[in-house]
């Protein structure tokens, strides 16, 4: 493996707003996550529901494997919505589990930046990765320049989210690639 993550600006920044409506017409499957998180709203979608939204990202899933990672995937497997309000964080969490398939594990995750270009040092909303020497890596610059800009990271990688410094909040959408069983 080159790279602790790869990103892909503003890959899918032409259907932000779709995904954004998509998702606010739907149901959510949930509103956990792994982790301590304060001031977030979560919200899960997926099983083939945002079809549109699943596609578009495991194009990138494909293209970060490739160049990088090298793991056995299959498909998307679900979207989580995380809205950020003023003063909201996460702590550091990876995202080993799956949802209800033994024969599959995750090992891709991918966030998209929904929010329009900001610079996180002043509105916060950070994303820093955590290698397995707790090397700490912010996300790269661009992520947060280009709306619809898409991170690519493996499942070992711990991360958190910085505190929201803006009144406006931050969203980001978390994206999931899963494959056979590691062995």
């Amino acid at each position: 493996m080159l790279y602790d993550h790869i990103v892909f600006p503003g890959a899918v920044e032409e259907i932000v707003d779709e995904m954004s409506m998509s998702m606010g017409d739907l149901q959510s499957k949930g509103n956990a996550s792994s982790g301590a998180g304060k001031n977030v709203e979560v919200d899960w979608y997926g099983g083939g529901y945002v079809s549109n939204i699943e596609e578009n990202v495991y194009y990138y899933f494909k293209r970060a494997n490739s160049l990088n990672f090298g793991y056995d995937i299959s498909y998307t497997e679900a979207v989580r919505w995380e809205k950020y309000s003023k003063g909201g964080s996460y702590s550091v969490r990876k995202e080993l589990n799956h949802f209800y398939q033994n024969h599959l594990d995750r090992k891709l995750v991918a966030v998209v930046n929904m929010n329009d270009p900001f610079d996180p040092k002043e509105r916060g909303g950070n994303i820093v990765l955590y290698e397995s020497t707790r090397k700490r890596t912010s996300l790269d610059d661009i992520f947060y320049q280009k709306k619809g800009a898409i991170a690519v990271f493996n499942v070992f990688t711990g991360y958190e989210i910085e505190e929201v410094k803006c009144e406006e909040g931050l969203t980001y959408l978390f994206c999931f690639c899963v494959g056979d069983k590691w062995r």
